[in-house]
Formats: structure tokens, sequence, C-alpha cells
């Protein structure tokens, strides 16, 4: 990344990096001297070594009754990197204040669903930010799918979001296919855990491709192909009805054998 760059990045309109560029490269400039060295119109040179100067970049003097510039020591760009960092940490404040309010009306806009597709494994991902993000302290229901276990990055995925959940009081639910390897292959599922519990349907009537989460007036589908799909549906009637679906599956079943 070269000088003019980074400048930019960390705040300087171009014209800014410009001129500092230039200083940098000379011991001092006149207005004249500078807009040349710089490439940049006098009047504009001006303004941007003026802007320099306030920002504690340059300094300004007087020599032979013509106005000089000069740029001070570097060290005092970190003081872009400062100000930059700090922005940002208000930005993402802000944004967090924000994103509620907005997805509180994003998904309260009648009835029409509301849908978002994603690819590839950020797709699953996202789905899980999502509900650990909107249904802290509440709960989410799963139709669990063995296939997406099968891959070692979805399996990781799933471990890690499996503790975040735990830590966010985030009740889970979950049917799994009668399978003995996928029991006994993962902890979470085997010692049912706090937040986690789980009931098994019989492998004839449970073999679902993919995966699907509810919670609140949501659903998520995530299905495993040529390509990973993942998809949010924001509705409130498609939700109850995959949650009088779950819990009507959930009520017919009974806890794994070893967890009983």
């Amino acid at each position: 990344m070269d000088l003019e760059t980074l400048l930019t990045e960390l705040g300087l309109n171009q014209a800014e990096a410009k001129t500092y560029r230039a200083l940098a490269n000379f011991n001092e400039l006149s207005a004249s001297e500078l807009a040349e060295k710089s490439g940049l119109k006098r009047t504009l040179a001006y303004h941007t070594a003026a802007r320099l100067v306030e920002l504690g970049l340059a300094v300004e003097f007087e020599k032979n009754k013509i106005k000089y510039y000069q740029a001070t020591n570097p060290d005092n760009i970190t003081g872009l990197f400062q100000n930059y960092h700090q922005k940002t940490n208000r930005l993402a404040q802000a944004l967090e204040n924000i994103l509620p309010t907005l997805n509180k009306k994003y998904t309260s806009r009648g009835e029409r669903p509301f849908v978002d597709i994603y690819t590839g494994l950020n797709g699953l991902e996202t789905i899980q930010k999502t509900f650990l993000r909107e249904a802290e302290n509440g709960e989410v229901l799963i139709f669990a799918s063995p296939f997406l276990r099968k891959d070692k990055k979805i399996d990781e995925l799933i471990r890690k979001h499996v503790r975040l959940e735990e830590q966010k009081g985030i009740g889970v639910r979950a049917l799994v296919k009668e399978a003995e390897e996928e029991l006994t292959a993962h902890p979470e599922i085997r010692l049912e855990s706090k937040n986690i519990r789980v009931r098994v349907i019989p492998a004839e009537e449970f073999q679902l491709p993919g995966q699907v989460f509810v919670w609140g007036n949501t659903v998520a589908f995530n299905t495993v192909g040529e390509e990973m799909i993942s998809t949010i549906v924001r509705n409130k009637a498609i939700a109850e009805t995959f949650r009088l679906i779950f819990n009507a599956l959930w009520n017919r079943t009974n806890p794994p054998a070893e967890l009983m």
C-alpha cells in the first residue's frame, strides 16, 4: 500500500493525500510549488495545505512575504489512525443500536413473506448469526440433517454455534434422524446440554437433505446439493405452520434411550 492510499484509507480525500505526499518529498514548498509537485490547481493546493495544517500534518510559515508549507513529523499520521479508529467504533455502536429497529420494521411489513437467499457456507453462518441475534433468551426449533454434519467445516461451524447458543440463553429443540452413529458422534446431542433437547424420528420418516430452523416469525432453510443454498423467510403464518408441524412430530417421539 502506497502513502496516498494509506492516507485516503485513514480519512483524507485524494487531493489532501496528494498534497501531503508532495510535502513529504520536499523540505518546504510555496503554494505554487506545491501545486506543481502535487499536480493540483494552485487554489486547491492552497486549501488542502491549510487543511493539513489543521490536522497537524503540516505547518505554515512566511519567508520573504511568501507563504510556505512543510510536513510535520510523520509520526503525526498516527493521529489520523486514532481518529479513524474512534469513528469506526462509533459507527459500529450506532449500527448495533439501529439494527434491532430496522429488523423490526423489516419483519413487520404486513403478511407478505420477505425472503433472503445466500449461497455457500456463509449462508449457513448467516442463518446461525441471525437467530443468535434475534432469538436471545428465546427458542429455536431445528429439523436437523445428518448429511450436513458429514462435512468437517460445517460440523465445526455447528459446534461453535452450539456453544454460543448456550451462552446467549437460547433454548434449542432438535428433531434428528434415528441412527446410532448420529447420536454417538456428537456429544452436544448425546449429552443434551442445558439448552438443547432432542427427539429422534425413525429414519424411514426423516431423510431431510438439509436443515430447517424456526424462530420467532422466521423460517430458515439450508439445503445441500452441488452448491449449499440458504434461505431465510420472514412470515408469521409460514413460521407458525412449521412450528405446528415440528410440535406434532416432537410430541409423538421420545428422547434417545441414552438420555432417558
